[in-house]
């Protein structure tokens, strides 16, 4: 972010007062997300609210044979549906403007760093709550801790996931015909994770697009974060099924996107930049998911 000497000419005007305030927010919060981006991005572009039909019941294929003569079966797919609205999250700081008139580059960019991590963290913390909250209670099990080593002895450790568990998941997932592809689960499980006898499962593949490393357990995508509580695994599917089916685990419903103003307090003499979003995470396939619970918390 720069400053000049015309940039931060004070009238009311936001994009005259802070011109780059959006994008460095932005820049911000979005590398921050992890679980948002296991969501498909949805826009709310009229109404208050939005509806999906979702099939209620398997998403296997197959027709029946029919008899010679005999009339055509009529499908009569059972359907549900999830309806979310959108609501607004709005955060605001106030700036000296004698740190912006001295071009105090460091207080400046720590408060803009605090709000987006501030956003990050409250859109991460609420795909989480939504994520958790439709996993099936048949799909939620304690931890084993057993693995199957190399030589054929089971390994158990208590309070972690063995790599039997993680099957389970898997098998509990596919019992859908959805095909696991992610795990999400906080430091201490990743931690846990990597210590696995069978450690060479764990590994780093690049990605093709960012040419970062990405976390992977034999297949399956290892992502990490502070907002998942320590003491829980969630292993899922991000839509990928047998069928060929479009069947996202679910949605993340924006009605305003991420939203910057400025305003000036003449009063106080303070710059104050405004925050605001509406949106809304929705999990409408909650059998991509499976959940390990009662593992270690420290």
């Amino acid at each position: 972010m720069s400053f000049v000497e015309d940039a931060l000419t004070f009238v009311d005007s936001a994009a005259i007062q802070y011109p780059e305030l959006n994008q460095v927010i932005i820049e911000m919060t979005m590398p921050n997300l992890i679980l948002k981006r296991l969501l498909t991005d949805d826009i709310l572009k009229h109404g208050r609210t939005k509806t999906y039909a979702i099939e209620n019941g398997s998403h296997s294929v197959g027709i029946s044979e029919v008899a010679p003569g005999t009339a055509a079966p009529v499908d009569y797919t059972p359907m549900k549906y999830a309806t979310i609205s959108p609501y607004k999250r709005m955060q605001a700081m106030e700036i000296p403007k004698e740190d912006v008139e001295d071009v105090d580059l460091p207080v400046v960019n720590q408060q803009l760093k605090r709000l987006g991590r501030r956003l990050a963290y409250q859109i991460e913390l609420d795909c989480w709550t939504v994520m958790l909250a439709a996993v099936p209670s048949a799909n939620s099990f304690a931890c084993t801790g057993k693995t199957i080593t190399v030589t054929g002895t089971e390994f158990t450790k208590a309070g972690t996931a063995g790599m039997e568990d993680f099957n389970n998941a898997e098998a509990l997932i596919n019992a859908g015909d959805f095909m696991m592809d992610t795990i999400v689960c906080n430091p201490i499980q990743k931690r846990d994770i990597k210590n696995l006898p069978n450690y060479s499962l764990y590994r780093e593949e690049i990605s093709p697009i960012t040419q970062k490393p990405i976390q992977m357990l034999g297949e399956w995508e290892l992502c990490w974060s502070n907002v998942v509580p320590a003491g829980t695994i969630i292993c899922l599917s991000t839509g990928k099924n047998l069928s060929a089916a479009y069947a996202p685990l679910g949605y993340f419903v924006v009605k305003r996107p991420l939203t910057t103003d400025v305003e000036l307090l003449k009063s106080k003499e303070v710059v104050k930049p405004i925050l605001s979003t509406r949106y809304a995470p929705i999990v409408v396939n909650g059998q991509c998911q499976a959940s390990i619970t009662g593992l270690a918390t420290s």
